[in-house]
């Protein structure tokens, strides 16, 4: 069987339980944040006395288009953890977004219940800077690819 050339590494998902905006939605032009996946609902990441189970996880950001029109434009991904209902946020990856193509962020969960961070949500926030700012993405959350 032959292999096919991708930049792509990890497959669209678009599962509502691992999906952080989908690819059919509009580009954005403002800051704001994606939607929010909730890791207990989550099959296979938690143990079943509710304990995020000791694993990386992948979010992946496939970017497909961004507006540098004016030179001055500026796009940042920020992975965020927190408590379900975000009262507080810690980031967890950054991403500056200088080509389109798909981005990963790892999760490396043992190592954020050693920090004491509550992780029980996670979302993307978009920060968007410049004269015109709009960009296109997509963003969801799987199984490390080895």
């Amino acid at each position: 069987m032959a292999k096919m050339n991708t930049s792509h590494r990890y497959i669209f998902d678009a599962a509502p339980a691992t999906l952080f905006r989908g690819r059919q939605l509009a580009t954005i032009t403002a800051t704001g944040n994606s939607d929010v996946v909730t890791l207990d609902q989550v099959l296979g990441y938690w143990t079943d006395t509710n304990e995020l189970a000791d694993e990386t996880l992948a979010v992946v950001i496939n970017v497909e288009s961004f507006d540098v029109s004016d030179a001055d434009e500026t796009y940042v991904l920020t992975l965020e953890a927190g408590p379900v209902g975000f009262g507080s946020a810690v980031t967890i990856g950054t991403i500056t977004v200088a080509a389109t193509g798909q981005h990963v962020i790892l999760v490396d969960v043992p190592t954020l219940k050693l920090q004491g961070v509550t992780l029980a949500a996670l979302r993307v926030k978009a920060t968007l800077g410049g004269t015109t700012p709009i960009l296109g993405y997509s963003a969801f959350m799987t199984q490390i690819k080895a």
